[in-house]
């Protein structure tokens, strides 16, 4: 289906899932001189179980591959109606293949957005689970410690699309910001 299609762009927004809550930890990877920030990015998966699930099936099978994309839909008339997507697909050979969009409205996930230019990798969490119910607790954003590592089990790291990539991000961001009259954070 074409991407520009307006009925793949009816498709998106339909089948597109919401971010429930973001946060960052900081976790020192191996290899690196420095802690990574990674965005932790909480999907309402319930209506596609496929994603919900996606995390097991790459603990029973490994990762297979990945392709991620951002979609821009701009509306230049309402800029605050204005949504960015995540396009992913996972494909775990002889197993499965699963394709599902994330939903950022430019005005509620500016900043998420704004942090996604600026990293290499993040995790999409499906189930925050009891215990980072309790910690996140009358908190808008939380760093967690390697303590509280476990939290991230039912997640799938993604790498971000390329550095082009995070740039047309930032160029989609600051074109967003001009049409709807606002400056960068």
């Amino acid at each position: 289906m074409d991407p520009l299609s307006r009925e793949f762009q009816e498709k998106v927004h339909r089948e597109s899932l919401m971010v429930r809550t973001d946060l960052v930890i900081e976790m020192q990877v191996p290899g690196r001189s420095h802690a990574s920030q990674i965005p932790l990015i909480w999907i309402d998966a319930l209506p596609k179980p496929e994603v919900a699930t996606l995390w097991q099936k790459h603990e029973q099978y490994g990762e297979g591959d990945q392709l991620i994309r951002w979609l821009y839909f701009l509306n230049s008339e309402t800029p605050d109606e204005s949504t960015f997507y995540l396009d992913i697909q996972v494909t775990i050979p002889n197993v499965l293949h699963v394709q599902y969009f994330i939903a950022f409205p430019v005005l509620e996930h500016e900043e998420l957005i704004e942090r996604l230019t600026r990293v290499s990798e993040f995790s999409v969490m499906t189930d925050p689970g009891e215990e980072y119910k309790k910690l996140m607790q009358g908190k808008e954003r939380q760093r967690i410690d390697a303590a509280q590592l476990h939290l991230l089990r039912q997640g799938l790291m993604y790498e971000c699309p390329s550095e082009a990539d995070r740039q047309e991000l930032q160029k989609m961001l600051n074109q967003w910001r001009r049409s709807a009259g606002r400056r960068k954070r």
